[in-house]
Order: C-alpha cells, then structure tokens, then sequence
C-alpha cells in the first residue's frame, strides 16, 4: 500500500524563457539545471511509497528539457491513474511535433497553459485548435492570465521575507498546491524546495526558516510522512506574504485590455482557488 495524497509535482527544468516576477518558483533567479536521471529515479522511488491524485511537471519551462518526454513516460508507468498534467506558460508549444502532441495525448496528459496575458492567449489560438483536433487535453485558468502576482524584491531583484501570521499565510499560500520531490525528499511546498536551492548558489539570509525547515524523506515510515503532510502549516510560513489582496493585485497599466467586471470577476476566482 502506497500513501494517497492530493498533488505532487516535480521540477522538470529551473529556469524559464520568460522572467515573471509573479513566479512561485523564482525561475528567473535559477543558474542551473537538474539532473534528469536524479528526477527518473525520484519518481521512480518515491511511486513505491506515494500516489498522488493530480500529479504536475513543472519548472521553470519544462518544455525546455530536452529529456522531457523520458521523464513523462517514467511518471504515467510508475503512477498510470493519476491526473497528469505539464504546467507551463504556453510560448513553446510550436516547438511540439506532432510526434509529440500525439505522444502527450497517449499518456493523458494536460497541457495547463499560463498565459503570460490575453494577447499571448490570442496569438496562440491556432495552436489550441489544433491540439483540440488531436484531442490533446488543455487546461488554461482563466484568472492566470486576467491578474498579476509579484513578490516583493530587492535592489539585487531576490525576493523578500515577510514576517507574516504563519497560519494566516498558509491559509492564502499560492503554493500549497502540493508537495515538491526532489530525490529521496518530500518538500511541504514548493518554496521550501526552491530556497535551500537557490541558497547553493546566492546568500539568502533572510530565509533561514526555510533553509532550516527539514523535509520527509524516504527513509520516514508511512506516518511519519503522513503527519509532516498533514501539518496545518510550519514556522517557515511566516517567510510568506499572507494578504490576499496584496498577493492578487491587478495592474490594469500592465493589463490595459481588462474591463472593471473582467478584474472583479478575476478577483473572485482568485479567493475561490486560494
């Protein structure tokens, strides 16, 4: 018997073409690349302890690992009736042969598309229509691409600490989607995985809780795994921002076509996910 949990993810590539500062990954600060056998054998290790019932490729750009469809062949054998689905922000689709278009419809998996905004979503709809031809699954959010996150940097462009309510944090979090896998670990979110990351290669003091936070790993029994899980959040947290409305705004100079009831209407969505 394996431990059934809600979503899984893992981080196919670290940095990305596009350098949004709303992203939960911080890619535009990644300098490296992971090791695509050390992700095989992640998934391959840890389908013998968890099976997730949505399980997501993410990154950075996983459509930039030129490995990527090893990877996604490794993880429909190892967990073949979970949700399965590459999230990525939609400007490489073109790069897809039709070979692999076909290949994602195989495995059943879903294209959840972030559009970076609506123009980029226009100029795309071609494309759309033909994966909808191949019957190739999509899945774009609507709120993705109606409203802008950003994190507060500074003068170096690293992300900021806050010192937030734990609990209130987490209650808004962006990130608790999940859990991040990397080898034998089993991050709480993905923050936890990405700044002991990026810690390896520039000084983030102001992190240490989260430097300091201690994963699950493979060698935790089956409860031990359980109750880090099920925690209700970690003192970690606090690092986090924790108001809604600062985390969701819309900047309607950034998105001049949004109409007031399309940014009240991407509000909702945004307190309806989180």
């Amino acid at each position: 018997m394996t431990i059934p949990i809600w979503r899984a993810e893992i981080n196919a590539w670290y940095r990305c073409n596009l350098a949004c500062r709303g992203c939960c990954n911080y890619s535009w600060l990644a300098e490296d690349e992971p090791d695509t056998d050390v992700l095989v054998n992640t998934i391959k290790k840890w389908s013998q302890r968890i099976t997730p019932e949505v399980f997501v490729v993410t990154g950075g750009e996983p459509l930039l690992n030129p490995r990527l469809f090893e990877l996604l062949d490794t993880i429909r054998n190892c967990w073949p009736n979970s949700r399965f689905e590459i999230n990525h922000n939609g400007t490489l689709l073109h790069s897809l042969s039709e070979e692999q278009l076909q290949k994602l419809k195989d495995l059943d998996i879903v294209l959840y598309i972030k559009f970076k905004s609506t123009e980029s979503h226009k100029k795309n709809a071609a494309l759309i229509s033909q994966l909808h031809k191949l019957r190739v699954k999509t899945d774009i959010p609507v709120s993705i691409y109606k409203w802008r996150v950003e994190y507060e940097t500074d003068e170096h462009g690293l992300p900021v600490a806050s010192n937030s309510n734990p609990k209130q944090a987490h209650k808004n979090c962006c990130r608790k989607m999940g859990v991040t896998l990397y080898d034998d670990k089993i991050y709480y979110c993905s923050a936890a995985f990405w700044m002991r990351h990026l810690d390896k290669t520039r000084a983030l003091p102001a992190f240490e809780l989260i430097k300091d936070h201690k994963p699950a790993t493979l060698n935790n029994s089956d409860k031990e795994i359980e109750d880090y899980l099920k925690a209700p959040h970690y003192p970690m947290c606090s690092t986090c921002i924790s108001e809604l409305n600062y985390m969701y705004t819309i900047e309607q100079r950034r998105v001049p076509q949004l109409t007031a009831s399309e940014v009240a209407q991407a509000k909702e969505i945004a307190k309806q996910r989180f």
